[in-house]
């Protein structure tokens, strides 16, 4: 098939991006405009791996936006969330910080955005036990859980 026109994928990544409740996604749209190609590749790649375990999952997505601006830790993991709740976990500074400061859990890495593929997998198999013993039916109940209790410590 002939290649859709730039300002045609542009319309339809704007669809795409808007079926995700990602504030991470929304804010980085410019950039995802930007590199539209590289970021189908990702969104691909997540999709065709998602029953793959979250350290290679999460490795390979990061290598694949090491040369795209603004499209990093929080978009890759939104992604990956949305195609498996069960096994992959949003990864951003609300969560993180609830963990790290009113938890007190200990990370290898002080900046969430520095994790590796393993400490990404230690951080949901950390996020799948907090869900089970919470009674949450994924990792998308985790998230809006940790996201209440940071906008709820929030000044």
């Amino acid at each position: 098939k002939p290649l859709l026109p730039k300002e045609k994928v542009i319309s339809l990544l704007n669809d795409l991006l808007d079926e995700w409740a990602s504030g991470g996604l929304k804010r980085t749209k410019p950039f995802i405009h930007k590199y539209y190609k590289g970021f189908a590749e990702l969104v691909r790649f997540i999709r065709a791996n998602k029953s793959e375990n979250a350290d290679y999952v999460f490795s390979e997505a990061m290598k694949r936006v090491e040369n795209m601006p603004y499209i990093s830790v929080n978009c890759v993991t939104e992604i990956m969330i949305s195609y498996n709740q069960k096994d992959f976990a949003i990864l951003n500074s609300n969560p993180f910080s609830v963990l790290t400061k009113k938890v007190g859990v200990t990370f290898n890495y002080k900046d969430y955005r520095n994790f590796s593929g393993k400490e990404y997998a230690y951080y949901c198999d950390l996020i799948k036990e907090i869900s089970k013993k919470l009674g949450f039916s994924d990792m998308i109940e985790a998230d809006r859980f940790l996201n209440e209790i940071y906008w709820g410590n929030k000044g």
